[in-house]
């Protein structure tokens, strides 16, 4: 066995090191090191000489300049102890052979990871008047282990030029791994959730009608397309196996009410006329029912299974009630409107003190203006003057005069608006926390219990007919309902008092606060006794101030 005069190339190359201490850049988990007292280092020490002594081995798995380990972390073990098993006994054996001055060819030694996804080559040298392997004879030691594909033509052939050959674990071979098929898509058309801001012109006014919270779309119109999987591409071992290639899963289709696929399936489109909308999982069109001022169903009880558009005034004496959004292109007057989404009234309320207008999102309008107003989001207003507003979010009047005059505002979190009060020093009540909606239902709800409570002392007094048993039967039943919904009420009104301990966004922001405003939070109050500019007010070191 000749020596060699270096083994810098070795070093260089990241897979064969001598025992510095350092930590090759590769990672250490992907490395076989021998140490000096092995049999691998004692075979390179007769074939390098001197300069070996007392040195160890470190092969890697990794191939030289790939970005990813050939084999998954959770096999590095199970790959590295078997090559470790056999290099020791082959190593073991040509010792063996060289105390015997036997004389034997260089030999090839052939590893496959256990998902033959990799072949590794290591060569040792010739033993006495042993000979090197051309690079056909190196094929043929692979082609004996079965390795077929992916095989690194350049390395076999030059390694006949290459000085370092021996005590190196070169990646010979690197098989094909499958490409997963593209899952199916889905591109919309439609925006799924509407947030947008509400325009405002350069006199500072809003325009409500701006809010596209409505859309309209017809019969056979695009809503999104659907872009279908793709097959994948399968990948081979070295062995020449076929590895399958998972298919990409079908997208899930946003198919909703009055929604259906296209001919080829590529599109989802619209029913019939409507206003679109989604639900949270799917896209629905809505029926839309048109009403004109002129029209006479303005002047009475309309309940509707979808979106209201009205378009004009709503005249009072009417009662609109619709499951979907509510819009009003002109004014409202004494008049009750429900929605089970948002309400939208381009110009504005002036509800003399008996309008009511209630929202499960938000509501929006130019002015509110002596009415009671509940909404489970938001309210939004150019100006707010003696009204009951109850908002399980923010009230935010900010933008055209921005002034809240009188009357009570209920909200959960904010409070808003450039002007709070007037300088004729109106009462205006802020009253922040809680959930404002469902604590006027509980009033609603405590004064029903009273009423019937006193209904059933009157029938009491009216004797034991089976006509009024069978009113106490009936009111018995009804109280039982009415104190089943107070229960849950309560728990929900405890639940939303932790979390604002947790996080207390309750404030009042407004520009200008004039005397006669109260901002009350957790039964405590602050009274605004001075015109105050710039000001915010919420909780700071347990007490409700200024700040």
């Amino acid at each position: 066995m000749k020596g060699k005069d270096n083994l810098e190339l070795h070093s260089s190359a990241g897979n064969f090191v001598q025992d510095s201490g350092e930590i090759a850049s590769q990672g250490p988990e992907y490395e076989i090191v021998f140490p000096p007292e092995h049999d691998l280092c004692k075979l390179w020490t007769l074939w390098a000489g001197q300069e070996a002594l007392g040195q160890s081995l470190r092969l890697s798995l990794l191939p030289e300049g790939r970005d990813g380990p050939p084999v998954p972390a959770e096999r590095v073990a199970s790959e590295s102890g078997r090559i470790r098993a056999t290099l020791t006994h082959i190593a073991r054996v040509r010792i063996q052979q060289i105390l015997a001055h036997a004389s034997e060819n260089e030999m090839a030694v052939v590893f496959l990871s256990g998902d033959e996804m990799i072949a590794w080559l290591v060569l040792l040298p010739p033993i006495g008047a042993g000979k090197t392997l051309s690079a056909s004879q190196i094929h043929q030691a692979l082609l004996q282990r079965g390795v077929t594909y992916g095989l690194d033509w350049n390395l076999i052939c030059g390694m006949s030029d290459c000085a370092h050959r021996y005590f190196y674990l070169f990646p010979i071979a690197i098989g094909k791994a499958p490409a997963p098929g593209r899952d199916g898509q889905i591109y919309d058309r439609y925006r799924r959730v509407l947030e947008e801001p509400v325009q405002v012109d350069e006199l500072d006014q809003a325009n409500y009608e701006t809010l596209n919270l409505v859309r309209d779309i017809r019969k056979g119109d695009v809503i999104c397309e659907i872009i279908p999987p793709t097959g994948g591409v399968s990948g081979r071992t070295v062995t020449g196996k076929r590895i399958p290639a998972s298919q990409g899963r079908q997208a899930e289709v946003p198919q909703g009410r009055n929604t259906c696929l296209s001919k080829d399936g590529t599109c989802l489109v619209a029913e019939r006329d409507g206003h679109l909308c989604f639900s949270g999982r799917s896209f629905q069109v809505r029926p839309v029912l048109d009403l004109y001022e002129t029209s006479d169903a303005c002047q009475r009880s309309i309940k509707y299974l979808g979106d209201v558009h009205i378009h004009g005034d709503l005249c009072s004496g009417a009662t609109i009630c619709a499951i979907g959004n509510v819009q009003i292109d002109g004014a409202v007057e004494v008049c009750t409107v429900e929605a089970g989404e948002n309400i939208i009234v381009s110009s504005g309320v002036q509800g003399q003190g008996r309008a009511v207008l209630r929202a499960q999102k938000s509501i929006y309008a130019k002015y509110l203006e002596n009415c009671g107003v509940y909404a489970q989001e938001s309210v939004q207003a150019d100006c707010i003057i003696n009204c009951e507003v109850y908002s399980n979010g923010d009230v935010r009047v900010r933008t055209g005069r921005g002034v809240i005059i009188g009357g009570t505002i209920r909200a959960a979190r904010e409070v808003s608006a450039a002007t709070v009060g007037s300088k004729a020093e109106r009462t205006t009540l802020i009253i922040l926390g809680g959930k404002p909606c469902e604590g006027a239902e509980r009033a609603q709800i405590l004064a029903e219990i009273q009423g019937m409570e006193e209904e059933m002392s009157q029938l009491a007094r009216q004797g034991t007919s089976d006509a009024c048993e069978q009113k106490k039967s009936k009111l018995r039943l009804r109280q039982c309902v009415a104190k089943m919904k107070l229960e849950k009420i309560d728990k929900e009104l405890e639940e939303q008092a932790e979390a604002c301990i947790a996080c207390d966004q309750r404030q009042l922001c407004c520009d200008t606060a004039y005397p006669g405003t109260t901002v009350s939070m957790d039964h405590k109050s602050y009274r605004v006794v001075k015109e105050e500019r710039g000001c915010v007010i919420r909780f700071a070191n347990g007490f409700l101030e200024r700040q």
